[in-house]
């Protein structure tokens, strides 16, 4: 049992490990780091040789800094932007399901989703923005 679970679930590829290292390069901090973003494009996955899974777990890594409420890993698809929304469940008060609401995509509190139109880089930005605005008012509601 535990050959499966390490083989499928605990190995990340030399391809994934290398995109998680170029996703960590570009990853910035806002609000005093409780928002932690970061992203990758199709450039870096055609050059990488990335197969589908080897971005899984990225936002998951993000969120485990210590300080962050939201992680947030954009992820270019065919000239959009796919974004995963990370938050802690014993920050009651950040949840990734509503941050992803905003976009039109769902999820539950600790793990959510949204796919927009336009590159990661086109729209870091705005996501930026609506997260330092999202972050604000929910701590100031909490």
């Amino acid at each position: 049992m535990y050959e499966i679970y390490e083989k499928y679930l605990d190995t990340k590829t030399r391809q994934g490990f290398a995109l998680q290292r170029k996703a960590v390069e570009r990853l910035r901090f806002y609000l005093e780091g409780k928002i932690a973003i970061t992203y990758v494009d199709d450039k870096d996955e055609e050059y990488m040789n990335i197969s589908k899974g080897d971005s899984d777990g990225i936002a998951n890594v993000i969120r485990d800094i210590e300080g962050v409420e939201l992680a947030i890993f954009l992820r270019e698809e065919k000239g959009t932007t796919k974004a995963s929304v990370r938050s802690k469940n014993s920050i009651e008060y950040i949840s990734s399901r509503e941050f992803s609401n905003i976009y039109g995509g769902g999820g539950h509190k600790g793990s959510g989703g949204f796919r927009i139109d336009g590159t990661p880089e086109e729209n870091f930005k705005e996501i930026v923005e609506k997260a330092v605005e999202f972050v604000t008012k929910a701590s100031e509601n909490k």
